[in-house]
């Protein structure tokens, strides 16, 4: 079966025009027979999901690490008893200790879903080459795997480094706003020092932050990537 696929190739004299590419694509064959001929690069698709397979398991290690780092913050918060709410804490207070349980939830609960998610798609992914015929001729024109999973799975895309991220976000938060919260334990000195590790932490995921936002590639930032995750 010939697919045809539509192109631009650049004229002699410098200006741009649109000619056509031919495919050819056995009718129920294999996808690794079909290459990204139509961007003038040779890029077999199984090649690029294998790829985007081996990134989505790369990242489900490290999210399992930050899950089990919290289930353990929250055991030893728990044990100390240094976050429950007393009558005579300030309304400050009782808000912090209640948003460090928030924080520790949401923490666990989205590394788990980047997990599970990583997980589906890269089992999906592995198989690829078995996809029935019909949604082969529509993955042209990417040459990365990144590119590959944004151009054609955003929403998953999205999933994995949105919850990644934010989970660890929120399990530093809760740690520095554990800190930050007076528990009358120790002098001044050890409140100092409370203080000092509160601000290294939240310093940290400014960095952490900035640092993402500088080697972003398909979003101007992380609120931009928040955005498009809204919409799809």
């Amino acid at each position: 079966e010939h697919v045809w696929r539509s192109s631009r190739s650049s004229s002699s004299g410098g200006s741009s025009m649109r000619g056509s590419v031919w495919l050819n694509v056995p009718r129920g064959g294999d996808v690794t027979a079909v290459t990204a001929a139509a961007a003038g690069v040779n890029v077999n698709v199984n090649d690029l999901a294998n790829a985007a397979y081996g990134w989505m398991t790369g990242l489900g290690a490290p999210a399992a690490l930050i899950a089990g780092a919290v289930v353990a913050t929250v055991y030893d918060v728990n044990s100390s008893g240094s976050m429950a709410t007393l009558a005579s804490d300030p309304t400050w207070v009782r808000w912090a200790k209640k948003w460090n349980q928030i924080l520790l939830s949401t923490a666990f609960a989205m590394e788990v879903i980047c997990i599970f998610v990583v997980t589906v798609t890269g089992t999906m992914l592995s198989s690829f080459a078995d996809r029935p015929h019909g949604t082969v001729t529509t993955l042209m024109g990417t040459t990365s795997a990144m590119g590959f999973l944004k151009e054609h799975f955003e929403f998953e895309y999205l999933t994995c480094r949105i919850t990644f991220l934010q989970g660890l976000l929120n399990w530093l938060a809760a740690i520095a706003l554990e800190h930050a919260i007076p528990t009358g334990i120790g002098g001044p000195s050890q409140r100092s020092m409370d203080v000092f590790i509160a601000s290294c932490l939240m310093t940290l995921i400014l960095m952490m932050l900035s640092f993402y936002n500088a080697h972003s590639t398909f979003y101007p930032n992380y609120l931009s990537m928040l955005g498009r995750y809204a919409v799809v």
